[in-house]
């Protein structure tokens, strides 16, 4: 679009002319490119985000970071986080590279950064492969980055003769996952549920105003504590804590991570709300079932996982 175009470029002309510590938020180029974003559609946003993107590549680090901060403005009014997401990751992670970094550039990637990230799964996934990961000076961009996404979990109940497919998406911790998780296997399997004020701010889809708690219906543990076909080690030797990540859960020789459900252990074992709240109100978290397994084929899951567990013995 002919119009977008051209407020891109004028805004651009001022980022090109401000001095050090100067912002051009309120000159009058920008004032305009906000209120035609204001009043256009998706189509104009994403061709405000195209004109602006070029300038990422600005040598000068806090004048990119004015560019990225823009269309960060820009993805919060609802372009898509696809456009400029990548680059602005990949021009923070350059700019936190500089001797000594530019810390109030680095600040206003960090945000952009954010806005982009918090709300689309693929682009985290991306960001991830091309190196991204916990960037010094940028808190917010790593605490994303360190989320789970599109992990799968195997997700036995050897007592029920029940398992699970689940697959996570935005999670942070282990305490993150316990109470997704057992918001969704509760009522198929026996047990109390979860408060739906929990699970919404462990979903993202509620604001995290208060301090929350969130209690154990089930023990967890990892497979190496299933020593029978339907019984767990009366020991912790399989136990998660609630600070790990998803991600450190032992995967069996396949390569495939496993959740085994049991009777609690430790007591009221609980954990708060700032395990599982979410960063930014735009990020959204998920454990979701894929697929519930037949009798016969969790009795053949927890068959493997026994076999594996006694060449794990034969081995010590």
């Amino acid at each position: 679009m002919v119009v977008a175009m051209e407020h891109a470029k004028a805004a651009i002309d001022v980022v090109r002319r401000i001095r050090p510590g100067e912002l051009p938020f309120n000159d009058p180029a920008f004032r305009a490119l906000f209120e035609f974003a204001e009043t256009t559609d998706a189509e104009g946003l994403a061709a405000l985000i195209r004109a602006l993107a070029a300038e990422l590549a600005n040598p000068n680090p806090f004048r990119a970071s004015c560019i990225a901060i823009t269309c960060g403005t820009l993805v919060e009014w609802g372009a898509s986080p696809s456009i400029a997401g990548l680059a602005i990751v990949d021009r923070l992670r350059s700019a936190a590279a500089g001797s000594p970094p530019d810390l109030d550039a680095m600040t206003m990637f960090d945000q952009a950064a954010m806005a982009h990230l918090c709300r689309s799964v693929e682009l985290r996934v991306a960001a991830r492969k091309s190196g991204a990961g916990e960037i010094d000076d940028a808190p917010f961009t790593s605490i994303v980055l360190g989320l789970v996404d599109d992990l799968e979990l195997l997700v036995l109940a050897p007592a029920h003769a029940k398992g699970y497919r689940a697959r996570l998406e935005a999670i942070k911790t282990n305490a993150h996952l316990f109470t997704l998780l057992q918001g969704a296997v509760l009522g198929d399997l026996p047990g109390e549920p979860v408060d739906p004020k929990v699970i919404a701010v462990a979903t993202g889809e509620q604001r995290h105003s208060e301090l929350l708690t969130d209690h154990q219906r089930f023990r967890f543990d990892d497979w190496s504590a299933l020593v029978g076909p339907n019984q767990l080690a009366s020991d912790l030797r399989g136990f998660l804590p609630v600070d790990a990540s998803p991600s450190d859960i032992r995967p069996l020789r396949d390569g495939r991570r496993v959740v085994l459900l049991g009777e609690p252990q430790l007591g009221g074992r609980s954990w708060d709300s700032n395990f599982f709240a979410n960063v930014h109100d735009a990020l959204r978290s998920s454990v979701v079932i894929v697929e519930r397994l037949t009798p016969a084929a969790v009795r053949d899951e927890l068959a493997n996982i026994l076999a594996q567990v006694s060449d794990r013995a034969g081995t010590a």
